[in-house]
Order: C-alpha cells, then sequence, then structure tokens
C-alpha cells in the first residue's frame, strides 16, 4: 500500500482489536509488544502459511495464513484475558489485607 501522493507506506495498526500501536504495513503483524506474546505454535503456523503463499501455493497458503492469523489473535486475546484476571486478583487480595 503506497500513499497517493507522498509514495510512503501507509501505517497500519496491530491486528489486536483493541491495541492501537500502528505498525509498518506489509511488514508487521501486529506491534513488538503483542508479537512477543504470541505462542511459538502460532508463530511457526503464520511463517509456514507464508512460506506456502510465497512459494507458488497462493489458495492454500492464503487459507492458511488467515486461520493462523486468527488462532494468533484468539491467544493473545486469551492471554491478555488471563493477565487482566491475576491482576484483578492481586488487587482484591491487596485491599482484603488492609
Amino acid at each position: 500500500m503506497k500513499g497517493c501522493l507522498t509514495g510512503r507506506r501507509i501505517p497500519s495498526a496491530c491486528k489486536i482489536p483493541y491495541c492501537l500501536e500502528s505498525v509498518r504495513a506489509g511488514k508487521a503483524l501486529m506491534c513488538p509488544g503483542h508479537w512477543a506474546k504470541v505462542p511459538r505454535k502460532e508463530r511457526d503456523a503464520i511463517y509456514a502459511a507464508l512460506r506456502d503463499w510465497n512459494g507458488g501455493k497462493h489458495g492454500i497458503g492464503a487459507a492458511n495464513y488467515l486461520e493462523a492469523v486468527r488462532a494468533a489473535i484468539d491467544a493473545v486475546i486469551q492471554l491478555e484475558g488471563q493477565e487482566a484476571a491475576v491482576a484483578r486478583a492481586r488487587a482484591q487480595q491487596g485491599e482484603l489485607s488492609l
């Protein structure tokens, strides 16, 4: 994606729905903080799908890529939900000990 007049790439957003970080369009799927939270299995699936896609298996690679991206997004959202639950529990424990 190039800008109409400038020839510069238009920034893209992190694929985590509630994240407002910009990422390099066509170069990054998520901001560095969220990408670091993607489990190895999901990252490997994304890279494998990209290899298939770039290797000429366009239909298969595209479908596998979209499936892998959805799995990665879901994994990060689930992980952050667990982190938030732990933080809430710790905060409540702190309130109880006062």
